[in-house]
């Protein structure tokens, strides 16, 4: 019965890192994905004269993606302390 255990134990932690791994994967495809669009983006504004507009679209997006990584931070910071309190109790 020992053995099953175990056996479930690394079944778990195997299972966590293949997802891991997944999303990781995942990530990076959309990484890539979004360097691609941007630097398209980038040649077209470049060619109509509008690299000023470029520019501010660009400050614009990583102004939105640093609220949207404070709220995902505090989000994962806030189920934290939910999962301790129900450790606790």
């Amino acid at each position: 019965m020992n053995d099953l255990s175990v056996n479930e134990a690394y079944q778990g932690l195997i299972m966590q890192r293949v997802d891991v791994i997944d999303r990781a994967v995942m990530q990076r495809d959309e990484y890539l994905e979004r360097e691609k669009a941007l630097s398209e983006l980038e040649i077209i504004c470049q060619e109509a004269g509008k690299a000023d507009f470029y520019l501010n679209m660009i400050d614009k997006l990583q102004k939105f993606e640093y609220l949207m990584a404070s709220n995902c931070y505090a989000l994962g910071v806030r189920d934290r302390i939910q999962m301790e309190r129900m450790e606790i109790i």
